[in-house]
């Protein structure tokens, strides 16, 4: 019965329905505060919220960077300009702030927004499942990598939790870097496919409008 109902449903809202169960899969499989959570809305769109804990989205005291990752050839640490540049970064920040005896840290936000138009309309399974997987993946490289770099004056650099939230770039991006008072924001250069291309040109845009740095990498 259930076979004969999955045949009836358009490609799209099975697509849909399976992203909606990998990711909740992932959220079960994750018992901590920092994991995501998802809700389907009446139009079957998969959306994916940010439950970050507080050091990914208001540590006090401490200068932030983010890391915009687009999902396109970005999600991974290695090898990333991204966050070498953030680091970099950070390092800079700290050392100036062991020499003021100022004890702020450095933090370093990386996050994803999910885009339905742009991550899921019109993506095959195989596309679905392989940005889950990069996701989950990336997920785990950052939580075995969340370490303190400790100098004598307690001056540390962090890389918070992957954030995950769910809408388009324009707007989700600069809420973000408002709400956590983001000095920087590193991206990957332009895309080729052209709607992630205008969204990135956009958003940059106005995180410059708001006295942001954005640092683009190839």
């Amino acid at each position: 019965m259930a076979a004969t109902m999955m045949k009836r449903l358009p490609s799209s809202m099975i697509l849909l329905a399976s992203f909606c169960l990998l990711f909740h899969i992932f959220i079960t499989n994750h018992d901590n505060s920092r994991v995501l959570a998802f809700t389907t809305t009446n139009t079957a769109k998969a959306k994916v919220t940010s439950i970050a804990s507080s050091s990914s989205s208001s540590s006090l005291g401490a200068t932030k960077s983010l890391v915009w990752l687009t999902g396109h050839e970005d999600l991974r640490l290695n090898d990333h300009g991204g966050f070498v540049n953030a680091l970099l970064e950070a390092r800079k920040s700290n050392v100036e702030s062991d020499d003021t005896n100022n004890n702020e840290s450095h933090v370093i936000v990386p996050v994803f927004v999910l885009d339905p138009k742009i991550h899921l309309k019109s993506k095959s399974n195989a596309s679905v499942t392989r940005l889950y997987n990069c996701l989950v993946s990336l997920e785990k490289e950052i939580a075995s990598l969340t370490t303190t770099t400790t100098s004598s004056d307690s001056a540390s650099s962090l890389i918070a939790p992957l954030v995950v939230r769910e809408g388009q770039a324009a707007w989700v991006i600069p809420s973000l870097a408002n709400e956590i008072k983001a000095s920087s924001c590193h991206v990957i250069d332009d895309d080729v496919v052209s709607n992630m291309r205008q969204s990135q040109r956009l958003t940059c845009k106005l995180l410059h409008d708001m006295d942001v740095k954005v640092h683009r990498w190839s």
